[in-house]
């Protein structure tokens, strides 16, 4: 009420609205509008006008939204990723692997990993899990050798794993076991390096969790909830 055209304010209620409840997409989509409106050269205008579109299921003025944050901002790689979503929601899949490239071309080496899996996820939406999963066996890899800091090397490799496990238990899959038990394996290397009793237990449980998944992907309902509870 102060100032109208505080950008600040006006992207913090758009994403307020778009994004918790009480949900008002109409009032989020008025405060994306004034956010633009103010800062009309500004790529984070669209980008947020994006983020309310998508929100909204509209999908191609999302894209166009995104498309129009690179234009204004080269720089911009997360808008860029974001277009890559759009297009692999839309059908569009090399369209969407093109934007996820130009991403990774510019994205900073700790966002590398985590950009390069949705990339991966292109090949679920397109119905092919199996070329997801080796590409996302390569991502896996590349996390120890594109220079990552020692502390964040074991988080990318986990997130990627994480996601792997998850698409191989959900298409059947007889990679899924070997997955999970890589992804165990670098689990507990990573809960060594932290040393901490806490984070150690914490990771344990979320070992049972994925042996909890797999006994009962394979039929084995008393191994699973033994390992749930």
């Amino acid at each position: 009420s102060l100032d109208r055209n505080m950008f600040a304010a006006r992207a913090a209620l758009a994403t307020s609205y778009r994004s918790f409840e009480p949900r008002d997409f109409a009032q989020a989509k008025q405060h994306a509008d004034l956010v633009v409106a103010s800062a009309p050269e500004e790529g984070k205008s669209y980008e947020l006008l994006g983020d309310v579109y998508r929100a909204m299921n509209e999908l191609q003025q999302a894209r166009d939204a995104y498309a129009m944050a690179v234009q204004k901002d080269s720089t911009l790689a997360v808008a860029r990723l974001k277009v890559g979503h759009i297009n692999s929601f839309l059908g569009s899949y090399a369209d969407a692997r093109t934007s996820y490239d130009a991403a990774l071309a510019s994205a900073k080496e700790g966002n590398k990993v985590t950009y390069a899996n949705y990339r991966a996820f292109t090949f679920v939406h397109a119905g092919d899990a199996r070329a997801a999963l080796n590409e996302l066996a390569q991502v896996e890899r590349s996390a120890t050798r594109i220079g990552l800091p020692e502390q964040q090397v074991g988080g990318a490799r986990i997130f990627t794993l994480t996601n792997a496990a998850v698409i191989a238990l959900h298409t059947g899959m007889s990679q899924a076991e070997p997955i999970i038990n890589q992804l165990k394996t670098v689990i507990r290397a990573e809960a060594a390096r932290v040393g901490d009793t806490a984070y150690t237990r914490q990771q344990e449980a979320q070992i049972l969790f994925w042996e909890s998944q797999l006994a009962a992907r394979k039929g084995d309902f008393a191994a699973a909830a033994s390992r749930a509870e």
